[in-house]
């Protein structure tokens, strides 16, 4: 079987799939929502060339098409606090390079603990109590930790050849999920409201 270069490749691929594939650049076009429900056909005509670019120009990562299409198992949490929502609400589980994306938020936890008040002020009467809701939500000082992607694919063997040597002891340390947490005016507390 005769082997085709990269760049031939590349040039039989729409361009923003191959960058979707190769470069971990998603610009949410057309072509490349295309690409996300033909990922196993792409991924394997594909897979090993736009791993071994993507891994050139980004050693001890993987793009989000490797994510999906090629990952075993998802990144080890290794601490933080908080719950993703596919796991305290009914959400379908998503992951993007292998971490949650969507996680309890402080509004979550008080809206199901009867806690959560109108733009008024005025507590929502919504049925739930204090202590309905026992899913922790994310907090901005101790955020979800994750094994780092290189961290990850060292573990389970999945580092190309000489990529090792390219990287440093801070590409094994955890990644921190700041993104996670969205902003919250004030200060949040799992204490009952003063107008129960």
């Amino acid at each position: 079987m005769k082997r085709r270069s990269r760049n031939r490749i590349a040039e039989a691929l729409d361009p923003r799939v191959w960058a979707w594939l190769a470069q971990g650049v998603d610009d949410r076009s057309f072509a490349v929502l295309v690409a996300h429900d033909r990922i196993g056909d792409l991924w394997a005509e594909h897979g090993t060339a736009s791993t071994a670019a993507f891994a050139k120009a980004n050693p001890g990562k993987r793009s989000e098409a490797w994510w999906i299409a090629a990952a075993p198992e998802p990144r080890r949490r290794l601490g933080g606090a908080g719950v993703p929502c596919f796991t305290a609400l009914n959400y379908i589980e998503h992951r993007s390079l292998g971490v949650p994306c969507s996680w309890v938020q402080p509004d979550d936890w008080r809206y199901y603990n009867g806690q959560l008040r109108d733009i008024a002020g005025e507590l929502i009467d919504n049925g739930y109590k204090l202590g309905d809701f026992r899913f922790a939500p994310v907090n901005p000082n101790d955020p979800p930790a994750y094994e780092s992607q290189a961290a990850y694919l060292r573990r389970l063997g999945l580092l190309l050849p000489g990529e090792l040597k390219r990287l440093t002891d801070r590409d094994f340390e955890p990644e921190l999920l700041v993104d996670a947490i969205e902003p919250d005016d004030d200060t949040f507390s799992t204490e009952a409201s003063d107008d129960e």
